[in-house]
């Protein structure tokens, strides 16, 4: 711990009463910087109990990203993909919505808002197409069901990409 009339860990040569003590830029931008690289750790965090199948600790990792940081858009991705795993669409739906407000890649967003709009009602000869989905997001999700023939996958995320768009239009209108 630094002293008052210790020199200050800035590096500008001056005591630290006399510096950063009263929270001076110097001071702002170490935290800031000790900050992002802690979001950027907790995101990480997260991302690896996803992988590794433990999604209750990977939504707490993504949820204290969301706290840490509200505006940023990643966390709410990723914690959007989690919910779509777990099923959650109506909590997906609202977390890839708020990513797409904040600015995160839309081509890729929509596609999983689709997705997480229309995966919910799906009907039985399209159940194969969803498990697919949901393989490829996750891998640890495995289903003995028949895989999908990219020309119905393209076919499925047409669709869901248009139901993004429509749901986000009605959004807008209300």
């Amino acid at each position: 711990m630094v002293g008052r009339n210790d020199l200050c860990t800035c590096g500008s040569g001056k005591k630290y009463k006399k510096c950063c003590m009263n929270g001076s830029q110097s001071q702002k931008l170490t935290m800031n910087i000790t900050e992002d690289d802690n979001y950027v750790a907790i995101l990480d965090r997260g991302i690896m109990y996803k992988r590794a199948g433990h999604y209750d600790q990977a939504r707490k990792y993504y949820i204290k990203a969301i706290q840490l940081y509200p505006k940023r858009s990643i966390a709410y991705y990723n914690l959007g993909k989690l919910l779509y795993i777990q099923e959650e669409y109506k909590a997906a739906v609202k977390s890839f919505k708020t990513a797409l407000e904040l600015g995160y890649d839309k081509t890729e967003t929509m596609r999983h808002l689709g997705h997480a709009l229309i995966d919910q009602d799906v009907s039985e000869k399209e159940a194969h197409i969803v498990a697919t989905y949901r393989k490829m997001v996750d891998p640890y999700y495995r289903l003995q069901l028949q895989r999908a023939k990219e020309s119905e996958m393209t076919e499925y995320d047409k669709r869901c990409v248009q139901s993004a768009i429509s749901y986000m239009n009605e959004q807008v209108e209300i």
